[in-house]
């Protein structure tokens, strides 16, 4: 039997522990129905595919009788490779290279311990397309899987004591910048990240500012205010990820459209700038909170969005029946933010489910736009929004050349890009 025949696969594992042998077939019964046999060694392997050939078979590197290359030249002196049986090998992070080199050119993919599910979804669906039905049925229940995780996403995300009195001041019409400069001193990482930021060349000082207070004097309390709420959110990330969803690219996305829509809410009085420009900075933290506590559903719906050429909140809702801007907003609720900044992260992609005064919503759509448009930065989404002729008739542009507004709000593209580096 090949592979596409229409019967159930058959498929042998190889592993020395039947706990990791169980576990295996365990996760690909989730995901497919199939004919699963499982052997401790390479020689009951040997001895098990001496009648019937296996569609696939799947290998531990760890079983230790026989090296995973010398199984490969026993099923070549055997005969059986010749019939093309798929192999996968799971392997260790710190795995010998030249056994991987040399197993490598004989398997057809190569797959990092733990065994993750989404991985062998992804691999059988290449591998069995025949069976088509019973994935789209085996998808359903891994969606509802993943949506049944992100229900906890809440849980994850706590709001960090620093962050939530900086939020609490940001909010509170009756704060000094006194109340500022106290609540930061007390944390000197947040300290540097601010100083920073202030001697960044976007603001251009001869001078070194080398505290709050002076920064405060200097800049004004709102500007050192959005400035401080920047580096408390910055603190999410740490180190630098290459990739579809590049992090550093990513803030330098985040902070322009923070800039964006502070200088757009001159079209509307009705969000004060320092406001837009929390607007404009939170829009996407779906994207940060699915980056740090969903790896690899995220890595997938970026590769899928990419290959697919679609926009990523709408791929990511296929694959887990949500998107960033939905977690983003329940995130931002369960941290008690105001409710106009949760309705504009929440439907900063589908502004015309807002009504015409939700300000904050047109705002963080339009700001969105223009940083993709002007390429600030990377959010990581390859198809981004065209503006919607709903946000630009609620801020009063309809009909409105963009290229002029954009060169009204006088953003300075380079400057925004040099504060995070």
């Amino acid at each position: 039997m090949k592979p596409g025949s229409g019967d159930k696969p058959d498929i042998l594992i190889v592993g020395k522990s039947s706990r990791f042998t169980h576990k295996v077939a365990k996760m690909l019964n989730t995901i497919l129905e199939c004919l699963i046999t499982e052997r401790g060694s390479f020689d009951e392997a040997l001895e098990s595919i001496s009648g019937q050939l296996p569609d696939l078979i799947l290998i531990d590197s760890a079983a230790q009788d026989l090296s995973a290359v010398e199984f490969v030249k026993n099923l070549h002196l055997s005969g059986k490779k010749q019939a093309k049986i798929p192999l996968v090998l799971f392997h260790p992070d710190k795995f010998d290279p030249i056994v991987l080199q040399e197993t490598q050119s004989e398997v057809i993919n190569l797959v990092k311990k733990p065994v993750d599910e989404d991985e062998l979804y992804d691999l059988l669906v290449q591998l069995f397309p025949q069976h088509e039905k019973e994935q789209d049925m085996k998808s359903m229940v891994r969606r509802a899987k993943i949506k049944e995780k992100l229900k906890y996403v809440n849980k994850l995300v706590p709001l960090p004591s620093t962050v939530k009195t900086i939020m609490d001041i940001a909010n509170d019409p009756r704060s000094s910048a006194r109340d500022l400069a106290k609540e930061v001193k007390k944390d000197q990482s947040l300290t540097g990240k601010i100083l920073k930021i202030v001697n960044s060349a976007y603001y251009g000082f001869h001078r070194e500012i080398g505290n709050v207070d002076h920064a405060i004097v200097v800049l004004g309390f709102d500007e050192v205010m959005n400035i401080t709420q920047a580096a408390c959110l910055l603190q999410f990330f740490t180190g630098d990820k290459e990739g579809l969803f590049n992090r550093r690219k990513f803030w330098v996305h985040a902070l322009g459209t923070a800039y964006i829509a502070r200088a757009l809410s001159r079209y509307t009085p009705e969000v004060i700038q320092k406001d837009a420009f929390v607007i404009g900075l939170l829009h996407d933290f779906g994207k940060v909170v699915l980056d740090q506590h969903f790896s690899k559903i995220f890595s997938g719906i970026l590769t899928e969005a990419e290959k697919r050429k679609l926009p990523l909140h709408r791929v990511c809702y296929e694959i887990t029946g949500t998107d960033h801007a939905e977690i983003g907003a329940n995130v931002a609720d369960n941290w008690n933010m105001p409710v106009q900044l949760v309705r504009s992260i929440r439907y900063h992609h589908s502004p015309e489910l807002a009504d015409s005064y939700d300000k904050g919503v047109h705002l963080a759509h339009l700001s969105n736009v223009f940083c993709h448009l002007y390429k600030i930065g990377m959010s990581g989404n390859v198809v981004p929004d065209k503006p919607n002729v709903v946000s630009l008739r609620a801020l009063g542009i309809e009909g409105e050349d963009l290229d002029e507004i954009w060169k009204s709000l006088q953003i300075d593209q380079e400057h925004i890009m040099s504060i995070l580096k």
